[in-house]
């Protein structure tokens, strides 16, 4: 990719939302003949967007009415994702023949910055309300990956190993969070990440991961103001005299060993690391990958009752092959279901 085209995707990158960029970049690539690139650039960026839609339409084979009937909000998503229907299968067709890694980062990086606050078969379009989510900084999406608002806005943050971040993570075939007792998609996540060393510790993770210190979990109950005594280690062991469960666990070469986890245990080997998805990213950061549960904010099901988080936010991530960041997956699933 010459130096001007990189200038081009620089500029996306940090002005996702400026219509002029987007239109000089097109009319660039078609003075060079680039037309099916600049035909893509010029597609709605919002199309790309991750959206409750598609994965519902998969969850009942295309007929919404249920959904829409117990969840009003929905309809008009519905009838928004199905007048774009046309532009969005053009746009597919378009990439067929483009740089798959390209693709990616115009259908993501390329896409301005959208609140996140998950969904699942159970609470549609959103799950979380705003402020649930256990961040210090709001979380959303980019396209159809999920990242921090602060995220790849600086010209500098593009490059080409960002790009091939961005290709892996298209090449995912994501399957749900079944968990408990809803269905949850996962998702795509990238993020920076500033280490110390190549191998990143629990603490590089937490902090590019941006956990926020909650208060105000339940006094005598399993959420107690006193597990935030030591922020980081209530977020990498479990505590045994107290029934909490924030766990940190780093899978691969060199893995630390921690005390209370029982190696014979068969719950601790439900999930094959070796394949799918957990295999993919294993492969591909080509070391530790780490898994990381958070809570969401505590709230009160009835007046003056003690508060519980509803939520568990669940990443799967390891350092990124290609440059500081994170790259893996994230998902969210019922806490009184995982948690128990």
């Amino acid at each position: 990719m010459d130096a001007v085209e990189t200038s081009y995707l620089r500029a996306l990158l940090a002005s996702p939302e400026d219509v002029d960029v987007r239109r000089r970049y097109a009319e660039w690539l078609d003075a060079r003949g680039d037309s099916e690139k600049a035909e893509f650039i010029r597609i709605d960026p919002t199309l790309w967007r991750l959206d409750c839609v598609p994965w519902l339409e998969s969850d009942s084979e295309g007929n919404l009415a249920g959904y829409c009937g117990s969840f009003p909000k929905l309809r008009p998503l519905v009838e928004a994702h199905r007048a774009a229907g046309s532009a969005r299968e053009r746009g597919r067709t378009l990439a067929e023949g483009i740089d798959p890694a390209w693709t990616a980062v115009v259908a993501s990086l390329g896409c301005p910055f959208e609140p996140f606050g998950f969904f699942n078969n159970a609470k549609v379009p959103v799950a979380c309300a705003p402020g649930d989510p256990p961040f210090a900084e709001p979380i959303g999406t980019r396209g159809p990956v999920v990242c921090f608002e602060s995220d790849f806005r600086e010209p500098d943050d593009y490059s080409e190993g960002l790009a091939r971040d961005l290709g892996f993570l298209a090449t995912l075939d994501l399957a749900d969070c079944y968990y408990g007792a809803a269905r949850c998609p996962v998702h795509p996540f990238l993020t920076r990440l500033d280490a110390r060393s190549a191998r990143p510790s629990k603490a590089d993770v937490l902090a590019a991961l941006r956990p926020l210190k909650f208060d105000g979990f339940a006094e005598g109950r399993s959420y107690r103001d006193q597990v935030h005594r030591d922020f980081l280690e209530q977020y990498v062991f479990p505590h045994p005299e107290e029934d909490v469960f924030e766990v940190v666990r780093v899978i691969g070469e060199g893995a630390e060993e921690f005390d209370d986890e029982d190696e014979d245990d068969e719950s601790n080997r439900d999930v094959d690391e070796t394949t799918g998805v957990h295999g993919a990213l294993r492969e591909y950061v080509g070391g530790d990958l780490w898994y990381v549960l958070l809570h969401t904010r505590p709230v009160a099901y009835e007046p003056g009752g003690p508060a519980f988080p509803e939520y568990v936010v669940l990443f799967a991530v390891g350092r990124s092959p290609h440059g500081d960041r994170l790259v893996g997956v994230v998902t969210h699933q019922n806490c009184h279901n995982l948690c128990d």
